[in-house]
C-alpha cells in the first residue's frame, strides 16, 4: 500500500489540513456518488437509468466510507425497482478496485490511532507546534482521552515530520477502505470546486 493519494493532496493543497477535510460526511458521500456515476456509471445508466444508478452509487460510497448503509428498501424511491438498483450496483462495483483485506485495514487503523494519540500527548507537553486542527482534535487536547502509556515525542523530535506521517497513514487507511479507484475519485471530488 502506498501513499500516492496523500502525496497528491499535499502537493495540490500545500498541506494535509486544508481543503482535503473540508466536506461534511454527507457532502462527501453526495459528491463522491456524483463523481462515481460520472466516471464509471455510463453502463449502469444505459442499462437501468439515472435514479437506480444514483441510489446504487450512494449505497456503495456509504458502505466504503462509513462501513454501513441502510437497506435498499429504505432508500429506494417509490417506483424505482430494487432489482434495477442491484443491477446498477453490480455494474459500478465491476469498475472499481476492491478494498483491502480486513486485517490490513485494522493494522492501518491501529497505526493511525497511535500516531494521533502521540500528537495529542505531545501538544499537551509543548508550547507551539504541533498545531492541532479539527482533523486531529476537535476539542482541547487536555480533554481528549488517550490510552495509558502513550508518550509524547522527544523534545528534539520533528513534530511536522510526524504529522506528515500521520496524514500519510490516514491516506493509506482511506485507500485501503475504499479501493484505489474510488479513493482517487474522492480526492478529485474534494479538490474540485463544488458545482453550481
Amino acid at each position: 500500500m502506498t501513499s500516492e493519494i496523500g502525496r497528491r493532496l499535499d502537493d495540490e493543497t500545500g498541506t494535509s489540513d486544508v481543503a482535503v477535510h473540508s466536506l461534511t460526511d454527507d457532502e462527501r458521500v453526495a459528491r463522491l456518488a456524483d463523481v462515481l456515476v460520472e466516471r464509471v456509471g455510463s453502463r449502469a445508466l444505459a442499462a437501468v437509468g439515472a435514479v437506480p444508478t444514483r441510489v446504487a452509487a450512494v449505497g456503495i460510497v456509504r458502505r466504503r466510507l462509513r462501513g454501513d448503509a441502510p437497506p435498499l428498501s429504505e432508500i429506494v424511491p417509490r417506483g424505482c425497482p430494487i432489482s434495477d438498483v442491484m443491477r446498477a450496483e453490480d455494474v459500478l462495483l465491476d469498475a472499481l478496485d476492491d478494498p483491502a483485506d480486513d486485517a490490513v485495514i485494522d493494522r492501518l487503523h491501529s497505526r493511525v490511532s497511535r500516531c494521533r494519540a502521540v500528537l495529542i500527548v505531545t501538544a499537551r507537553e509543548r508550547v507551539g507546534p504541533p498545531r492541532l486542527t479539527s482533523v486531529l482534535c476537535e476539542d482541547d487536547p487536555e480533554e481528549v482521552a488517550v490510552a495509558a502509556g502513550v508518550e509524547p515525542l522527544p523534545p528534539a523530535a520533528d513534530v511536522e515530520a510526524f504529522k506528515s506521517r500521520y496524514h500519510r497513514l490516514r491516506a493509506d487507511l482511506r485507500t485501503a477502505r475504499l479501493g484505489v479507484a474510488l479513493d482517487s475519485y474522492l480526492v478529485d471530488a474534494e479538490l474540485s470546486p463544488p458545482g453550481p
